[in-house]
C-alpha cells in the first residue's frame, strides 16, 4: 500500500479561516499550542465542552457567556483562566462554520478534535451510489493510463509525447472532472444557471471549498515522476486557462488536428491525478483505502490543512446529521 498521510497536528494551516455565513457564535472550536483542539456548544448563556459528560461538573469544561456579549471574545478571556497550565499560551478560537449536527454534502472534513488529520466524508456512508461510480471512472482512468505506459514509457523524455490513447485519457478525465464538480455543487443546491451553462467560472467556486490547490499526488510506482498539483495555480481570473491539461482538453476536443500535441503523456497523467483529487476531496481517504487498484498506483503527497473552524464537530447527541448548503456566493 503506497499512500503517504501526514497527521501531524503541528501542521500549519495554509489557508486563513474566513468565516462563512453557515456559521453562528453558537459554536466554535478552540485550540491552545500544548493543548487539545476542543468544540463548545453555548445554550442558555452557558458554553460547554462537546463531547464531555456532565461538563458542568468539570470547571475546565464550561464558561459563562454574559448577556451582550460574544461568546468568542469570552471564550478568549475564560479559556487561559480554566486552563491554567495554557494560561500563556496562544489561543484560538473560531466559529464553526459547520455547526455541530451539520455537514456540506459532498464535502470531506476532518473532525475538530482531530484538526490534522485527512479529510473525512460526512455522513461515513453517503452518497454510496455516486462515490461507488467515481471509484470506477477512476480505476477505469487508472487502467487506461497504465496500459499506455506499455506503449509510451513514462520517462521524462517522452512527456510530451501525443497521440490518441492521450488525447482519449485527457477527454474522459476532464469529462469525469465535470461531472464530478457539477455533482457537488448541484449537491450544495448551487443554484447559478442550474447546471447546463456550467462551466470553469462556476467548477473553480470549488477550489476554495474543498482546497483543491493543496492536493499533490504522486505515482507510487514511477517515483521518478515528480508529485503533481492538478489545481495549483488555478485562478479566477482565467478559470480554464490557467488549468493547463484542461485547457488543453478543451483546444484537442474542439480542434483535434490543430491542436493534437496538446494530448500530451503530461496532460494525460495531469488529468487523471485532477480525478483522484477532487474524489479524496468530496469522499476523503477511503477513496484510495477502499481500492486496491487506485492505492496501489497513487500516493498522496501533499493535503489541505484546516484550521478548527473549517473542521466538523459531529455530535451523536444532537440527533442525525443533517445537510446545509455551502454558501458559494
Amino acid at each position: 500500500m503506497s499512500i503517504v498521510i501526514a497527521t501531524d497536528l503541528g501542521q500549519p494551516v495554509k489557508r486563513k479561516f474566513e468565516r462563512l455565513a453557515t456559521a453562528n457564535d453558537q459554536s466554535f472550536g478552540s485550540t491552545a499550542a500544548g493543548g487539545h483542539p476542543m468544540g463548545w456548544l453555548v445554550d442558555n448563556n452557558m458554553a460547554t465542552r462537546m463531547g464531555v459528560v456532565n461538563a458542568l461538573s468539570n470547571g475546565s469544561c464550561h464558561f459563562k457567556v454574559p448577556p451582550g456579549r460574544s461568546s468568542l471574545e469570552v471564550a478568549l478571556e475564560q479559556l487561559p483562566l480554566i486552563h491554567p497550565n495554557l494560561a500563556e499560551a496562544e489561543w484560538i478560537v473560531e466559529p464553526f462554520n459547520i455547526p455541530p449536527g451539520k455537514y456540506f454534502p459532498r464535502m470531506a472534513r476532518p473532525n475538530h478534535q482531530h484538526p490534522g488529520d485527512f479529510p473525512n466524508q460526512i455522513p461515513p456512508n453517503g452518497c454510496p451510489h455516486e462515490k461507488a461510480a467515481a471509484m470506477l471512472q477512476a480505476e477505469s482512468l487508472s487502467e487506461r493510463l497504465e496500459n499506455a505506459f506499455r506503449t509510451v514509457d513514462p520517462d521524462p523524455q517522452n512527456m510530451n509525447s501525443f497521440g490518441g490513447e492521450f488525447r482519449n485519457i485527457l477527454i474522459l478525465a476532464a469529462t469525469e472532472f465535470e461531472a464530478q464538480c457539477k455533482g457537488i455543487l448541484r449537491a450544495n443546491e448551487y443554484a447559478n444557471g442550474g447546471g447546463n451553462n456550467w462551466n470553469t467560472k462556476d467548477y473553480f467556486k470549488l477550489e476554495a471549498a474543498l482546497r483543491l490547490g493543496d492536493f499533490s499526488i504522486g505515482l507510487a510506482r514511477y517515483p521518478w515522476i515528480e508529485p503533481i498539483a492538478p489545481f495549483k495555480g488555478w485562478v479566477a481570473d482565467a478559470p480554464t486557462q490557467s488549468l493547463g491539461w484542461y485547457d488543453a482538453y478543451n483546444a484537442v476536443k474542439h480542434d483535434r488536428e490543430k491542436s493534437f500535441a496538446l494530448a500530451s503523456l503530461t496532460n494525460a497523467i495531469q488529468s487523471v491525478t485532477a480525478v483522484v483529487a477532487i474524489c479524496l476531496a468530496e469522499f476523503g481517504i477511503n477513496f484510495l483505502r477502499q481500492s486496491s487498484l487506485l492505492r496501489d498506483i497513487f500516493a498522496v503527497c501533499e493535503r489541505p490543512s484546516w484550521s478548527i473552524g473549517d473542521t466538523h464537530g459531529q455530535v451523536s447527541a444532537l440527533g442525525p446529521l443533517e445537510p446545509i448548503f455551502y454558501p458559494f456566493d
